[in-house]
């Protein structure tokens, strides 16, 4: 069971949108316990994973409205397509 934890947090690393030290700053875990269980040297406990899983998913709401608040800007960029239009 355990293993299937840091397979899965070690995924989770790897995919983060931050650095590893950003990561472990913002879960408040030491960016060395983050990188022994990155390179298999330490087992995730359910507590680091539900820190990290917290920060993930408030890092993935924020890059959500960022992508949202890009895509609303670029539409109203006039192209050659619509010049004029407007």
């Amino acid at each position: 069971m355990r293993e299937h934890l840091t397979e899965r947090v070690r995924a989770a690393i790897a995919a983060a949108p931050g650095s590893e030290r950003e990561l472990s700053r913002a879960a408040g875990i030491s960016n060395a316990l983050l990188s022994q269980i990155r390179t298999g040297k330490q087992a995730a406990t359910p507590a680091v994973a539900r820190r990290l899983a917290a920060v993930l998913a408030q890092w993935g709401g924020t890059c959500q409205r960022h992508a949202r608040a890009i895509r609303a800007a670029a539409r109203r960029v006039p192209t050659p397509r619509t010049r004029g239009t407007r």
